[in-house]
């Protein structure tokens, strides 16, 4: 049994879509919904993606505090050693977290 589904959009969604329904050779909505759902894959949307950009945010700053550091000493210390090393353990931590949720 074929059952309707309506949703709202706005003109500009409309219009869009009518475009890639037709340059995908589609004479009808329902035909063309259809196969894209059936034969598309979303991506799914991250969770935690805010916090996520929270954390990298943060370790933009150190970088340029690092950076800061480097041209002012005009010279990799120590300081900025550890700095870069912290960095690229907090990355790849990041890294880690997101392919463990994403796999």
């Amino acid at each position: 049994m074929n059952k309707k589904i309506n949703f709202r959009c706005d003109e500009t969604f409309e219009d869009l879509l009518f475009q890639k329904m037709n340059e995908a050779g589609y004479d009808s909505y329902s035909e063309f919904i259809r196969e894209s759902v059936q034969h598309v894959t979303i991506k799914q949307r991250c969770k935690g993606i805010q916090e996520l950009i929270k954390e990298i945010n943060k370790i933009g700053v150190n970088l340029n505090q690092i950076t800061k550091h480097v041209n002012e000493q005009k010279v990799i210390d120590q300081f900025a050693l550890n700095g870069i090393n912290q960095t690229y353990k907090q990355l790849t931590a990041i890294i880690q977290r997101f392919n463990h949720h994403a796999g």
